[in-house]
């Protein structure tokens, strides 16, 4: 008995304009599928990987709050600022054990010196960190969040000293602009609550600024 053979498929014009359709279709779509991928991608290399900082007028104007955590090798030197937007400060001295919170206000001068210098020395655009974490050393975190913009800088083992093998010029001199907003906030603090770390930090800036009136002669 011979094998039955299969009857071959037969396709109507409709049925194989309609299967020319449906290639067509998906081919289209693969294409217009790799534009957006294409479009999507370029669009978003012109998007900073980093938020832009805030506007001048936004640094002038939003309201401003401040913060800094002081971390060292002592019970004393461990201690905590807040500053919110009125101006009303709370200083936690001694944060490993039990100390009175001092309360007390930042003047409308000290705080417009303070939203002065956030324009000139470009705080939102520094590094999150200056200097070197050593052990028995101590560090400084200023945060400072203005409308929807937070800023922190950590400040630690500052190697100004030229003959140090790790110092760095450009960070040093760089390290200056958040020193001098440190410090501005640092001499509203009242007077013998906390150690007084500025003599330190002054002859950091000293030398930050030496540098940065070097370069500024070079031709």
């Amino acid at each position: 008995m011979e094998p039955q053979q299969r009857p071959k498929p037969r396709y109507s014009l409709l049925t194989l304009l309609a299967l020319g359709s449906v290639v067509a279709l998906a081919v289209g779509w693969s294409a217009a599928a790799g534009r957006w991928a294409a479009e999507r991608n370029e669009i978003l290399s012109l998007i900073p990987e980093e938020p832009l900082p805030p506007s001048e007028h936004i640094l002038k104007t939003f309201p401003v709050t401040i913060a800094i955590n002081s971390e060292g090798s002592t019970i004393e030197s461990n201690w905590q600022l807040s500053v919110n937007a009125a101006g009303a400060a709370t200083l936690h001295p001694g944060v490993y054990e039990p100390a009175a919170p001092q309360s007390f206000n930042f003047t409308n001068e000290q705080q417009q010196a303070i939203r002065d210098l956030l324009v000139t020395e470009r705080f939102f655009e520094l590094d999150d960190r200056y200097g070197d974490l050593v052990p028995d050393g101590g560090s400084k975190t200023l945060t400072v969040v203005i409308g929807d913009h937070a800023k922190s800088v950590n400040l630690a083992y500052l190697r100004w000293d030229p003959s140090d093998p790790y110092f760095n010029a450009a960070k040093v001199e760089e390290s200056a602009r958040a020193l001098r907003v440190y410090l501005a906030i640092r001499d509203c603090l009242p007077p013998n609550v906390v150690p007084d770390e500025r003599p330190y930090l002054l002859r950091a800036l000293q030398a930050a600024e030496k540098l940065e009136a070097k370069r500024k002669r070079q031709p």
